[in-house]
């Protein structure tokens, strides 16, 4: 009942994100995952930056 009253409210005032969680658990377990992919993106970001597409490369 919890979940339904909280798709509710936020279908209702039109403002839901593009990826809701609902629970506590849920949320944890979504944070981790997106500090998971930050840290991945962090650890390649020197090797990324080296393909950028310069006016000398052009």
């Amino acid at each position: 009942m919890k979940a339904a009253a909280a798709i509710i409210t936020i279908a209702r005032a039109g403002t839901a994100p593009l990826h809701q969680v609902l629970g506590s658990d849920s949320y944890a377990l979504a944070t981790a995952q997106v500090q998971n992919l930050v840290t991945d993106l962090e650890a390649g970001h020197a090797l990324a930056t080296t393909t950028d597409i310069t006016e000398e490369s052009r």
